[in-house]
């Protein structure tokens, strides 16, 4: 029935009653379909709270003695895992196989990480620590007065059963070494603390091996070391349970302690050095090898040391693969006179002055890095006659990678957001090939600097040297050449119609002929080298 004083003809309402109909049904549509937008909208902030709301997470245990007895007072702390930041997961992304994927548990350190709660041991021995959290594992730090520090990584939110907790021993001056023996333990799971400098010396000349098992945990005074003269040092840690080198002090910084010494100052000459899992943290210098005759670093971590958080002066062989280095004051590793092979595989080097440095081997291979948000360079090559750079991936590097007085290969490596040169070629000849530079002040420099002195100047011409086959666009100068001598650019992807309009020849140079250095630049690529760039 129609409202009083509204009326029909034929059934139709009138013209007002067909106004207000319209009104009356659109404005229902509108509240309609208002509802439907609102209920959409918490629905979906419903399911993202869901999914991303932290949740109650519990973690119990018992800390026991080596008795077996339960240890009261000890306190344990819950940390979230470290997490990688995007430039590194990009990065691992768009070259996978680079770098090494044990970057959380491998840099964990209480004293630099956020802590999600802490309790402290009954009577018994037992704990319950309850807390929040949207992740499912976490990184466990137990401490004790007399029982010293103790990490458990990579755990869940659930019961973590018995976890034993040895008296600390104290090391300092000359260490007791019994007459006759052979192997010098220091023992899965206990803590060590150097009080003083200690040396651990070997009765006879190669005699005894050194080892540190699974677990230990060497703590320094503030700059007090541990200086090892033997036969052989293994450490053999595992993922769980890392050998770990750390400073002693609540209030760590990079240098607090001095450096774990092997070999290099005490007149032995180890056969060997093997390094599995094990971690140096706030050192001077981490690791310091000397003349050993072969080094093997794997699945290490070196963090805020001051100085390098591995030097190896002399010897033979040096491997370093699947390890990291962070936030080192100068450089992580210091490699110097190798007589054989330097080889660095798979590495991360990053947020340091230097990545990685090898000086006088008489080969080097740096294969599959990456190196990241270092001030200076990330890789370099020095005085080395034979050096292979291959697959890595370096950005927001000062320079990326430095052959210096080297003759080199260089291909298939990816150098993004170089502040100054993406691959600097200092007094040094070879081929720069197949790599994708972008992004960099200069993609790629040729320079002569007389370093050492006398040294030629450097040699992008003849054959089998140059650069080509590469990636070369989207750089503020894609060659830079203060260098006498002319060179060959052939057949790179330039990204530009004129090549010469983004290489630089400094106007002053001739070469031996005293004639004006030239770049050779065709044939031109028309696309991107399909495979170049670290993979």
């Amino acid at each position: 029935m129609l409202p009083t004083g509204l009326w029909v003809s034929n059934n139709q309402p009138m013209k007002g009653m067909k106004v207000l109909l319209k009104k009356s049904n659109a404005a229902a549509s509108r509240r309609f379909r208002g509802l439907v937008v609102w209920m959409f909208i918490s629905v979906a902030i419903f399911l993202q709270g869901c999914g991303s709301a932290p949740d109650k997470r519990t973690i119990t245990g018992q800390v026991r003695s080596e008795d077996g007895s339960g240890l009261s007072g000890v306190r344990i702390e819950v940390y979230r895992l470290t997490n990688a930041d995007n430039d590194w997961d990009d990065m691992r992304t768009k070259a996978p196989g680079t770098g090494t994927d044990k970057t959380e548990s491998l840099t964990f350190d209480p004293r630099g990480n956020s802590l999600l709660g802490s309790t402290t041991s009954d009577e018994s021995g037992n704990f319950a620590l309850d807390f929040t959290s949207d992740r499912s594992e976490f990184n466990l730090f137990l401490s004790k007065g007399g029982r010293g520090w103790k990490y458990l990584f990579n755990k869940p939110a659930a019961r973590v059963g018995e976890i034993t907790m040895p008296r600390e021993d104290t090391l300092q001056s000359l260490v007791a070494i019994a007459a006759g023996q052979t192997v010098y333990t220091f023992a899965a799971g206990k803590s060590y603390y150097i009080s003083d400098d200690a040396y651990l010396l070997e009765p006879v000349e190669n005699t005894m091996k050194v080892v540190f098992e699974k677990g230990c945990m060497i703590r320094f005074k503030d700059g007090k070391s541990l200086l090892i003269g033997a036969k052989g040092v293994e450490m053999n840690g595992t993922a769980d349970e890392p050998v770990i080198f750390t400073s002693a002090s609540t209030n760590a910084r990079s240098g607090s302690w001095n450096t774990l010494e092997i070999g290099r100052t005490l007149g032995d000459v180890p056969d060997g050095v093997r390094v599995r899992y094990a971690r140096f943290d706030f050192a001077s210098t981490g690791l310091s090898v000397g003349d050993a005759s072969t080094v093997g670093v794997s699945n290490a971590a070196f963090t805020s040391d001051e100085f390098a958080g591995l030097s190896v002066i002399g010897g033979g062989s040096l491997t370093v693969e699947n390890s990291v280095f962070s936030k080192m004051t100068r450089l992580g590793i210091d490699a110097n006179s190798q007589t054989g092979l330097c080889r660095f595989s798979r590495n991360v080097f990053r947020n340091s002055a230097r990545g990685a440095a090898s000086t006088g081997a008489a080969s080097a291979a740096l294969d599959s890095n990456i190196c990241l948000s270092n001030t200076e360079f990330g890789l370099e090559t020095f005085a080395t006659p034979d050096a292979r750079l291959r697959n890595n991936f370096v950005r927001k590097c000062v320079t990326g990678l430095l052959l210096n007085n080297t003759t080199a290969s260089v291909s298939g490596n990816t150098v993004e957001t170089s502040s100054n040169i993406g691959i600097a070629f200092e007094s040094s000849r070879g081929l720069v090939s197949t790599n994708t530079l972008t992004g960099c002040t200069y993609a790629v420099a040729i320079q002569f600097v007389q370093s050492p002195p006398g040294s030629p100047p450097s040699d992008m011409l003849n054959t089998g040297y140059g650069v080509s086959q590469n990636n070369l666009s989207s750089n503020s100068v894609a060659i830079l050449n203060t260098n006498p001598k002319s060179f060959n650019v052939t057949s790179n992807y330039w990204g530009v119609a004129n090549p010469a309009s983004i290489i630089t020849i400094a106007s002053f140079l001739t070469d031996e002929n005293n004639q004006p250095v030239t770049a050779a630049t065709n044939p031109v690529l028309s696309q991107p080298v399909i495979n170049a760039g670290a993979r």
